[in-house]
């Protein structure tokens, strides 16, 4: 049987990882810019300051999604079970093991492969309310839910 709260747990654990990694190299790339300004001059100087600049602007931004998405995990994390197919809810198929929380992807936890997908995702929209022992078909798939946690 699978556990949702380990699940969950490996999940914000690995989004956790991903943002300390993310806050090292905001960090980096900050002290890169300084020995830009520190070392240059002219032309060439500010283009290299530049290219700095927007790939700080793009860690910044991968930390903000990051941290919003530790944040939904959080949310989710004690949400009340129900026997219908819910934002929060483990999905388990005849095909696969589906999260639906948060845009991840696939991620493995305990050997499994889980899908976390996000409430806005098409199969999210077919899932929705569904319970144990429907079937759905999406994309010429045909999906038998086992069970939702």
């Amino acid at each position: 049987m699978m556990n949702k709260k380990a699940i969950l747990k490996s999940i914000k654990k690995q989004l956790q990882d991903a943002f300390a990694q993310l806050e090292t190299d905001v960090e980096r790339t900050r002290e890169s810019m300084f020995d830009e300004t520190k070392n240059s001059a002219g032309d060439k100087y500010e283009t290299g300051r530049e290219m700095i600049r927007q790939e700080l602007d793009k860690l910044e931004q991968s930390l903000m999604n990051t941290r919003k998405k530790i944040d939904q995990v959080e949310s989710l994390e004690n949400k009340m079970p129900s026997t219908q197919i819910t934002q929060g809810s483990l999905i388990l198929t005849d095909k696969a093991i589906f999260w639906l929380g948060i845009a991840l992807g696939k991620v493995q936890v305990e050997g499994e492969t889980i899908m976390c997908i996000s409430p806005e995702a098409p199969l999210s929209a077919v899932f929705r309310g569904i319970m144990a022992g429907d079937q759905v078909d999406f994309l010429q798939q045909s999906y038998f839910i086992k069970e939702v946690l």
